[in-house]
């Protein structure tokens, strides 16, 4: 009966080409877009939390409001808070070039002027260090970039690129290279560095902060202080661990992941579908075209063997 099965089967195959291939390529989309679509939701939320803490470097809050940001005179609450030992404002930037067909780049805006010992790695070398802190500050168009984009683009001390902003194109100055390490391995190396002050004149953001990265003294616990700058400010400014920043931020895109989700189900479903209209046709197809197999078995056998296995056997 097997024996006589497989060749329907083949017969059948060989009748109907264009549909056997339809519905294999049905069944193989149907299972990998599953597959890939969750695996794609996935990565997605482990980078997104990977670049909150390398933005974050050491800093054990942050303050943040939304998009829009918040008013730089916040920072000077933020630093007279106790408890605080440092506070350092940021602002985030991504920006098209005229390098690299259009590279976009990540620039922060971070005051050159202290230390930057929060986004320093003191087991790496050549960390973020601006050797003339001053001169760096006091030129506009200044800038530092890690050692992967210098390297991508042919780029050293001295040369220029041209970035695109609300005021048109702008040529900015390398004056710095650092490692590709922290804050410089987010972005896929495409990060650099300019004083605070110059990044909000080149870009338009005015007195505007995205974030405040903030470190507590040793003898003031993480919640205690994070409870007392919580109490200070207000208008929608959150003081929240940079963790919480990445679940806050995979909460936002919660409605694409349910999307992803839903869509990778119904490709599946699809995949299910082809197999169950192919039973069905191949179970009228047999018939028809088979009496012998109709008139020789039992019952049992036509609904069981001929009919079921051969689909099953395809999908």
């Amino acid at each position: 009966m097997f024996g006589a099965l497989s060749l329907i089967i083949l017969r059948d195959w060989r009748m109907h080409k264009l549909r056997l291939v339809l519905t294999v390529a049905g069944i193989a989309l149907g299972v990998s877009v599953f597959f890939a679509i969750q695996t794609a939701n996935e990565t997605l939320v482990g980078s997104l939390n990977d670049t909150i803490e390398k933005l974050a470097g050491k800093a054990t809050l942050q303050v943040v409001a939304g998009e829009a940001g918040f008013s730089q005179d916040i920072l000077k609450t933020v630093r007279e808070t106790p408890g605080v030992r440092i506070a350092e404002p940021v602002t985030e930037t991504v920006a098209s070039t005229q390098i690299g067909g259009g590279q976009r780049i990540l620039i922060l805006g971070l005051d050159t002027t202290s230390d930057l010992s929060l986004y320093n790695d003191g087991t790496d070398p050549g960390g973020f260090v601006v050797k003339n802190p001053l001169a760096f500050a006091n030129r506009r168009d200044s800038v530092a970039v890690t050692k992967i984009f210098s390297e991508r683009f042919g780029l050293k001390d001295g040369d220029k690129f041209t970035v695109e902003t609300q005021k048109g194109p702008i040529e900015l100055t390398v004056r710095g290279i650092f490692a590709g390490s922290g804050i410089g391995a987010v972005f896929d190396g495409n990060v650099a560095v300019m004083d605070i002050y110059s990044a909000q004149d080149v870009f338009g953001i005015g007195n505007k902060l995205d974030r405040i990265d903030v470190a507590n003294t040793p003898d003031t616990s993480v919640d205690k202080l994070q409870s007392d700058l919580t109490a200070r400010l207000h208008g929608g400014i959150a003081v929240i661990r940079p963790d919480l920043r990445g679940q806050s931020l995979e909460n936002t895109i919660s409605t694409m992941h349910v999307a992803f989700t839903v869509t990778s189900i119904l490709a599946l479903t699809i995949g299910i579908f082809i197999i169950l209209t192919r039973s069905a046709s191949a179970s009228t197809s047999v018939g028809r075209r088979s009496p012998f197999c109709v008139l020789s078995a039992s019952r049992a056998s036509i609904s069981g063997g001929c009919f079921l296995q051969r689909p099953l056997f395809l999908g």
